[in-house]
């Protein structure tokens, strides 16, 4: 079955909605924390980091897959993990603490992590292969709804646990995303072949492989700007409903960064596509700036407004990093090899992730709560993010002196 570029990417962004859920995970701490008291802020932010590593193994994982099994194969494999992962976590036992922390790591982290890595590059990969002329706004589509995902079933989770016990809900995710999956590999079909090219603003560009890729400096000095960026952004995401509820909000109210997480993709998408990379770097950077700035305000003055106003900021930042990534990837090294060159570039993403939540949970813990430092620290990484991008945009004109 070949389908339609638009139907595919519906459906695909209906996907990626469903396993947006891997930001939905500062909704979980609370029911967590208050079942299990003796797991500490560091023990809870260790889930996030392992779910961040496994998705990019997962994604790795996929993009050597798809040639194999295809899509659809791929999908269902996904579908089937996630089921696992979720139905294995609504078996924890609140009288034992410790073996019910490691089924968390494991079924949380570990098996949900990489099936939705899988998921993810199958469903980037096949779809933004439909999309050639196009690649920021397909990517940005797609990623949009990965990212609304946090909040729409962070929002569902939420309510669910006012009406349900915690393994509950976790049965219920699980059957949902198997079906959604299952459904989806189904509808969505093989990719039709198209003439691939290089987005409008790359002109004509070399196809290379990964290994080629891995001996260009434009990639490690983009990989060290998309950790900086995403550590920032990860510093907030993973405390984003523990935040609001400090300065006097509502948990829900803290999943606003999975909205605006969401719209930064598309927005960055159509910006890419338009202006190029290096007008969309520099407008990435400074809006991560300008968030650190306003929470630093909004904490010092114990505003929630503000705090509700960087929120958002951090949202947007963060989500344009994996639309401009995947726009880049295409851009500095052609379409043919995407899959694999994108899943090795989001590796990119473990030491973010192991940066930014283990660093926020540290700083929170040395200051009894208190949020400044945390807000301190995204501007730092702002600052620090600049410089990277000016080497990348070196680097990037010795690869590609077309490119911008």
């Amino acid at each position: 079955m070949r389908n339609n570029k638009w139907s595919m990417l519906t459906v695909g962004t209906v996907l990626m909605l469903i396993m947006g859920l891997i930001y939905a995970w500062s909704i979980f701490r609370a029911p967590l924390s208050e079942a299990f008291p003796a797991w500490s802020a560091t023990d809870l932010s260790l889930t996030f980091t392992l779910s961040m590593v496994f998705f990019c193994i997962g994604g790795f994982v996929g993009g050597r897959l798809v040639p194999h099994i295809k899509h659809r194969g791929v999908l269902l494999l996904a579908g089937i993990l996630l089921a696992i992962g979720f139905l294995g976590l609504s078996f924890y036992r609140p009288d034992n603490g410790p073996a019910s922390l490691i089924m968390l790591y494991v079924f949380y982290g570990v098996i949900g992590g990489f099936a939705i890595g899988l998921g993810y590059n199958c469903v980037m990969s096949a779809v933004t292969r439909a999309f050639p002329g196009r690649v920021g706004f397909a990517s940005g589509v797609l990623l949009m709804g990965f990212g609304l995902g946090g909040m729409i079933l962070g929002s569902v989770v939420n309510l669910l646990t006012g009406v349900w016990d915690l393994p509950a809900v976790f049965r219920f995710l699980g059957v949902l995303m198997f079906v959604v999956l299952v459904a989806g590999a189904f509808l969505m079909g093989t990719p039709t072949p198209v003439a691939t090219g290089a987005t409008p603003s790359a002109g004509s560009v070399e196809d290379k492989t990964t290994t080629q890729m891995l001996k260009t400096s434009a990639f490690w000095f983009f990989a060290l700007w998309m950790i900086v960026i995403s550590s920032a952004g990860l510093l907030i995401i993973n405390s984003a409903a523990t935040i609001s509820l400090a300065f006097g909000g509502a948990a829900v109210l803290g999943l606003i960064v999975s909205v605006f997480n969401g719209l930064g993709r598309v927005i960055f998408g159509a910006l890419f596509d338009k202006v190029g990379r290096v007008v969309s770097m520099t407008i990435s950077t400074g809006v991560m700036l300008l968030a650190g700035v306003v929470l630093i305000v909004g904490a010092l003055t114990g505003s929630l407004v503000l705090i509700l106003v960087g929120l958002p900021l951090v949202g947007i930042a963060y989500g344009s990093a994996p639309t401009i990534t995947s726009a880049t990837v295409t851009q500095f090294y052609g379409p043919t090899h995407y899959g694999s060159n994108f899943a090795t570039i989001n590796f990119a993403i473990i030491p973010a992730a192991i940066l930014g939540p283990l660093l926020a949970s540290r700083l929170q813990e040395s200051s009894s709560g208190d949020y400044t430092t945390t807000f301190v620290m995204v501007a730092v990484l702002a600052v620090v993010a600049y410089g990277f991008f000016w080497a990348v945009t070196t680097a990037g004109k010795r690869l590609h002196p077309k490119a911008d």
